[in-house]
């Protein structure tokens, strides 16, 4: 059996030759069957940044739950751990990416939801749950749409997407003739951003 250090080397050698799918697998191995090993960390985050460069986001979602659900691995290398957590975030963020420039509207508005659910807090959380405002919007599902931009006015008062959404969901209730409720968004507009020019 070879040792993880001499897969290392060939694993990093097809990688350097772009030969992803082979540099992959052993990757892997390593990572996951020699945990404690001193380059199972280093393998890990190769095999990841592999699916990465092949566009093959939805692996690599599973790929990190599978490195997490991998205690040797995590237990050894901490740091992993946190790391592992921000590239599946990531992952499904550029799948719900993917899924707009697709053009489906739903599918995208779904999977940004999703991922704002799974992670609230997240950095861009506010951007997240405004592109899925966006997506239900160009779904033409108003009302989904509209839910998404109040609930972030709500729970994010201060996000610089905060002026964007109130004028979609001005026009959003103009567009179903629900004028009322434009105006107010309007007036809740000039109220909040006056230096606004939309």
């Amino acid at each position: 059996m070879r040792r993880p250090a001499s897969l290392f080397k060939e694993a990093r050698d097809h990688y350097d030759k772009s030969r992803y799918e082979r540099a992959l697998r052993l990757f892997l191995y390593i990572a996951l069957r020699h945990p404690s090993d001193r380059l199972a960390e280093h393998a890990a985050n190769l095999a990841l940044d592999s699916l990465a460069i092949l566009g093959r986001y939805e692996q690599l979602e599973n790929t990190a739950d599978e490195m997490l659900r991998a205690t040797a691995l995590v237990n050894q290398h901490p740091n992993l751990a946190r790391s592992l957590r921000t590239i599946k975030y990531q992952a499904r963020r550029r799948r719900a990416d993917a899924l707009v420039n697709v053009g489906d509207h739903v599918g995208c508005g779904e999977a940004y939801l999703e991922l704002f659910n799974a992670e609230p807090n997240a950095q861009h959380a506010d951007e997240v749950l405004y592109n899925a405002g966006v997506c239900f919007e160009q779904a033409g599902r108003v009302g989904a749409a509209v839910r998404l931009f109040d609930e972030l006015e709500k729970r994010m008062p201060h996000s610089r997407l905060g002026e964007k959404a109130l004028v979609r969901k001005a026009k959003l209730y103009s567009s179903i003739a629900a004028f009322a409720r434009a105006s107010e968004s309007y007036e809740a507009l000039v109220r909040k951003y006056p230096k606004s020019r939309s």
